[in-house]
């Protein structure tokens, strides 16, 4: 019973890490070509990184 309400939790702290990083990702592709469009200076770039 115990192991069992371990591996969920496991499991959902898994897919919640794993969908933050995914969102993220998506939210960095669609921000960077706005940043890199800025004159120098202007806005830290997520490519420079």
């Amino acid at each position: 019973m115990l192991c069992t309400r371990l591996a969920r939790f496991g499991f959902e702290v898994h897919v919640a890490a794993n969908g933050a990083r995914m969102w993220q990702q998506l939210l960095l592709r669609a921000i960077d070509p706005v940043v890199l469009d800025l004159p120098e200076g202007a806005a830290p770039s997520a490519a420079t990184r």
